[in-house]
């Protein structure tokens, strides 16, 4: 028995270095309900492979709260990525 896959869309802004980079501020992926920043990773990876240059260090944000690998995403959220920061006096 095959079991169809739940797919939503979800929408990722780009910021920084990673706009410049892809060449747009926002994009978006069909992905499978319940899939995860770590499955969004390599989704952009694999679209946008140019972002290997940079080593792809990111900090992503769900709803406007740093998130971490395991954070599940659902076509409702509002996905950030940003390149690490530093800075100092």
């Amino acid at each position: 028995m095959v079991q169809n896959k739940q797919l939503q869309i979800i929408k990722v802004k780009l910021f920084a270095s990673f706009k410049e980079i892809v060449g747009k501020s926002e994009v978006s992926f069909e992905i499978e309900k319940y899939a995860t920043i770590s499955d969004l990773k390599q989704l952009l990876l694999n679209n946008y492979p140019q972002l290997l240059s940079q080593k792809f260090q990111a900090i992503y944000a769900v709803n406007h709260k740093v998130s971490d690998d395991s954070t599940i995403l659902s076509a409702s959220d509002e996905v950030a990525v940003f390149p690490p920061v530093s800075g100092g006096i």
